[in-house]
Parts: structure tokens; C-alpha cells; sequence
């Protein structure tokens, strides 16, 4: 299936990555279905899809496998991952002194 190739797992990690699981769908025989994280974690086994090169034995006269291409591409959605992380991470953080400020706030105005 589409699933199976490697480059296809790489284009769909790379949508769920954009756009994150709750706005990712998925066509099959029974229709339009929400994708599952289940479904979105066994993408990230990339370089466990099939490719045509290794399925040939590397005999099109290509000096490299096609996986080596993909490494910058993957590497790239990793970084932006973390990116997307630490900004949640800092939000979360920001939020949090926030309250402790309003708690303290209310605090000190009780006692006072």
C-alpha cells in the first residue's frame, strides 16, 4: 500500500508534522477517517519502507541508495520539530509563571 514505501511515509510524516494529527485524514475503502497517533508513530519508521532501489538489489546503476536522500529532508522535519516543541515548552512555562504571579497576587492581597 501507499504506507509502505518509504518516500510516501516521508511525505505523510511530513503532513502530520505540519499540521499535526487532528488535521490529518486518511482515505481507505470505508471513507474519510481522522488519523491515529498509532497510525502517525508507524510512519516515523521512514527508512522501513520499501524503496525501488533496494527492492532492485541497486541495480539501476545508481552509485547510492535512495534512503541517503532522504536523510536531510528527515532531519530537517526533526529540527522543525523540536522548534515546534521548545515554543510549546516556552509557552507552557510562560503560562505557569503567569498563574504563580496571580496566585501570589491573591495571596498577598488576602493577608494584607
Amino acid at each position: 500500500t501507499y504506507a509502505k514505501q518509504a518516500w510516501c511515509r516521508a511525505e505523510l510524516l511530513a503532513r502530520v508534522c505540519a499540521r499535526g494529527v487532528e488535521k490529518t485524514y486518511i482515505i481507505d475503502d470505508g471513507g474519510l477517517e481522522n488519523c491515529t497517533i498509532s497510525w502517525a508513530a508507524s510512519l516515523a519508521a521512514v527508512f522501513d519502507g520499501e524503496m525501488e532501489c533496494c527492492q532492485a538489489g541497486h541495480s539501476f546503476g545508481t552509485t547510492a541508495c535512495e534512503k541517503t536522500a532522504l536523510v536531510v529532508p528527515l532531519l530537517g522535519l526533526y529540527y522543525e520539530g523540536l522548534v515546534h516543541l521548545e515554543a510549546k515548552l516556552h509557552t507552557l512555562t510562560g503560562l505557569q509563571a503567569l498563574e504563580e504571579a496571580a496566585v501570589d497576587s491573591r495571596n498577598s492581597s488576602v493577608g494584607s
